[in-house]
């Protein structure tokens, strides 16, 4: 591919044109999205109907992530790491040590990656609660649901960026020992995994999903802490990764992330604008799906109503109200923005 004809801020009109100056054969259908992949690689663009703008050109091709990298969370992968490799490199240019070694929660990358905003990670309901009249229940749901998706989100992003060799991340467990915090070792890891194990028979639940699920998290860690209290002595835990790398390698991976803060502002706003559609999305699917299956229980009913296995299936079923889809909407529009 020859990027000696391409200028930033070039307008290029039209696709075969593209071809042409980057030496490049012009293809259809499935090679034709698989050559485009490859010249995001090379070089940021922006589409203007038929026209491409030329945005950056970058001096070290990229990786461009696609789903048989990261399955469906692929479409927040390119913001989400700009945006973690960036702070990254900022926090190690402040100390002159080669090799670094930053500690990061899950609540502390959504902060640092703008997936949603400080009321959110305050956990802050009382204007929904108060002056919106959402239920209780309805605000629970979304906190369930968005912790679930971050999770499975970061996990994946951060599972690309150390299947790439970018970064060496390591789960690692907090303890608070007479008030000091200290990082677990091998045999105190253990330890918390037993109590957890515990915890989970007490609640009469299999994993830790399941806690979530059925919204017994807080009641899950305040069993576990209190475990870890009787047993060790311990005043709490907490689970978080260790990044580990070296400033010279990361800064050669990613000289074409650094970004101003005007730039970094926007892609934020880009990866933001993308959590906000997929909630939206993802809420007016799980009440779709949930009536019909409700609908599919009535029919079969109709049908068979001497089968009280049916019946009592069709009693038992959760049922969302009717405004639940506007309810979630709400909260997401408050706690989810920027």
């Amino acid at each position: 591919m020859n990027l000696e004809n391409l200028k930033v801020g070039m307008v290029v009109k039209h696709y075969k044109d593209l071809c042409e100056l980057l030496d490049e054969k012009v293809k259809i259908g499935n090679p034709k999205k698989a050559q485009m992949k490859q010249f995001e690689s090379h070089f940021k663009f922006e589409k203007m109907g038929n026209s491409f703008k030329i945005i950056e050109i970058y001096e070290v091709p990229i990786r461009v992530v696609d789903n048989r990298d990261t399955g469906n969370n692929s479409l927040y992968q390119i913001n989400f790491q700009i945006l973690l490799l960036d702070y990254l490199a900022r926090k190690a240019s402040e100390v002159d040590n080669n090799f670094q070694k930053i500690e990061l929660t899950n609540q502390q990358i959504i902060s640092i990656t703008g997936m949603a905003n400080d009321l959110y990670l305050e956990r802050n309901n009382d204007y929904l609660l108060e002056n919106c009249n959402i239920s209780e229940f309805h605000i629970n749901d979304f906190y369930r649901n968005t912790g679930i998706k971050f999770c499975r989100i970061i996990g994946s992003a951060l599972t690309n960026l150390k299947n790439r060799y970018i970064l060496n991340i390591t789960d690692i467990y907090k303890i608070n020992e007479q008030g000091e915090w200290r990082t677990a070792d091998k045999n105190e890891e253990t330890i918390i995994i037993t109590a957890k194990k515990k915890a989970l028979s007490i609640l009469n639940l299999k994993t830790e999903l399941q806690v979530k699920m059925k919204f017994k998290t807080v009641e899950f860690y305040k069993i576990v802490n209190e475990i870890l209290f009787i047993e060790n002595n311990w005043d709490g835990c907490f689970k978080c990764y260790e990044v580990c790398f070296f400033k010279s390698e990361l800064n050669k991976d990613i000289k074409h992330h650094l970004k101003e803060y005007e730039d970094k502002k926007k892609e934020q706003y880009k990866l933001n604008n993308k959590i906000i559609g997929y909630l939206n999305k993802d809420t007016e699917n799980r009440y779709n799906k949930n009536i019909k299956e409700i609908q599919a229980l009535e029919e079969k009913y109709i049908y068979e109503e001497s089968n009280t296995e049916i019946a009592k299936e069709l009693s038992n079923k959760f049922r969302y109200k009717t405004c639940f889809v506007e309810e979630q909407k709400q909260i997401i529009k408050y706690l989810i923005p920027i």
